[in-house]
C-alpha cells in the first residue's frame, strides 16, 4: 500500500498531462512581473546585454540538486529531468555533457550547501530544482540567503512539510521561504467530498486536529488514504486473503481526501493531480495553490525578488519602506504604490 501511495511524486499534472514545471515556462514567456517592481525582462535582472536579444524564457537555465541515498528522491530528480528536457527547457550541463545534477547529503554541512549552490551560480541556472526532503531544502534556501544569490525560481517537493508549517505561523513567519514553489499532490484548501469516507478535507483535518492536537499535511492525509484504500479492497473482496484483497485493490477508483486514487499495472497511482504550492507574504502558514488555474487561490509570483528587494520589504524599523516600493537593489523609492500584500 504505501509504495502504491506513491503519486508519480507528484512530477506530472495526470488529468491534463502536464508537468508544474510549464507552469514556469509560462510564466517567463508573459511573464507577471512582480506587480510594485517595473516591468522589464526577468525582473529587471537580466544584463543589458542579455536584454538586447533574449526574453526571459531564453534565461531559463536549469539545475538540479538530490539528496543522496534516497530512492524516492532520486525517482523524483531523474523523472524531473525527463520531462523538462521533453518540454525543451535549456539543462545546465555537468563537465560530461549530462544535466547538472549535485548530491547533497542531508545533513550537509554549510561549506558543502555553499559550493554546490556557488556551482549552480557558475553555470548559469536560473531555476533551481531541488529534489531534497524539508530538512535540507531549508538549509539551501538559508544558503541562497547568505550567499546573495536569487534564482528566477526555487522548486522543491513537499514530503515534509510540517516543519515549514511551523516556521510560516506566528508573527514573524520565515520570510525566506516567501517565493519558493514547492510541488504537492494534496493541500488542505481541497474541496470536494469524500466518496468513501463521506468527508471534506477541511472536517478531516479538524478531527485530526482535536484528537491529536497537530496540523494535518500531505504525508497524515496520504497514509490515512492508505487505510482508505485497504478497507475498501478488502470489503470489496469480501475476505482478508491476501491475493483477492490485491486484486480489487488494483481496480479500485476512490476520490476522497487525498484526492484521485487508482493504480497502474506496476502498483503506481495514476490519476493524481499535482499541484504548485507558494507561500507569500500575508498567506496562511499551509502556503496557497497556484497551479493549476483551476484550484488556485492566486497567481504564481514569478521572478522571485532579490534579496535586498524582501530585505527591503520586511524591514519592520521605524525607517521601514511604507510610501513606496522597494526596488531591485533594496533601496526604498518614493511615491509609487505598495504591492497588494501590503509590501
Amino acid at each position: 500500500i504505501a509504495d502504491a501511495i506513491d503519486s508519480n511524486n507528484g512530477l506530472m499534472n495526470n488529468k491534463t498531462g502536464e508537468s508544474p514545471i510549464t507552469q514556469i515556462n509560462r510564466k517567463s514567456i508573459d511573464v507577471e512581473i512582480d506587480p510594485v517592481l517595473p516591468t522589464s525582462a526577468c525582473d529587471g535582472r537580466l544584463s543589458k546585454v542579455d536584454q538586447s536579444d533574449k526574453t526571459c524564457r531564453d534565461a531559463l537555465k536549469l539545475g538540479f540538486l538530490e539528496e543522496a541515498n534516497s530512492n524516492v528522491l532520486a525517482i523524483y530528480s531523474s523523472m524531473s529531468i525527463h520531462y523538462i528536457l521533453r518540454y525543451g527547457l535549456s539543462v545546465a550541463l555537468d563537465d560530461t555533457g549530462s544535466p547538472l545534477n549535485l548530491l547533497l547529503r542531508i545533513n550537509s554541512n554549510q561549506d558543502e550547501i555553499d559550493a554546490a549552490l556557488q556551482q549552480m551560480q557558475s553555470a548559469g541556472v536560473t531555476v533551481l530544482f531541488s529534489s531534497t526532503s524539508f530538512h535540507l531544502t531549508e538549509a539551501l534556501i538559508n544558503g541562497l540567503k547568505r550567499l546573495d544569490w536569487t534564482p528566477f525560481a526555487f522548486l522543491y517537493p513537499t514530503f515534509h512539510d510540517k516543519r515549514l508549517a511551523e516556521l510560516m505561523e506566528g508573527s514573524q513567519p520565515w520570510w525566506m521561504g516567501y517565493y519558493a514553489l514547492a510541488v504537492a499532490t494534496w493541500h488542505s484548501s481541497l474541496k470536494g467530498v469524500g466518496s468513501f469516507t463521506g468527508l471534506t478535507v477541511e472536517e478531516f483535518c479538524s478531527r485530526y486536529q482535536k484528537l491529536y492536537g497537530d496540523t494535518c499535511n500531505q504525508a497524515i492525509s496520504g497514509q490515512f488514504a492508505a487505510g482508505i484504500m485497504l478497507v475498501a479492497a478488502i470489503e470489496a473482496a469480501g475476505k482478508l486473503e491476501t491475493n483477492a484483497v490485491a486484486r480489487k485493490l488494483q481496480k479500485l477508483r476512490i476520490n476522497d481526501i487525498y484526492g484521485d486514487v487508482r493504480f497502474r499495472s506496476d502498483n503506481r497511482m495514476n490519476a493524481m493531480e499535482s499541484f504548485l504550492v507558494q507561500w507569500n507574504p500575508g498567506m496562511s502558514a499551509q502556503g496557497s495553490i497556484v497551479y493549476p488555474k483551476a484550484k488556485s487561490a492566486s497567481s504564481v509570483r514569478f521572478p522571485t525578488p532579490s534579496w535586498k528587494t524582501r530585505a527591503c520589504r520586511e524591514d519592520t524599523s521605524s525607517s521601514r519602506c511604507t510610501n513606496g516600493y522597494c526596488d531591485v537593489n533594496g533601496v526604498c523609492v518614493c511615491d509609487k504604490p505598495q504591492a497588494e500584500d501590503g509590501h
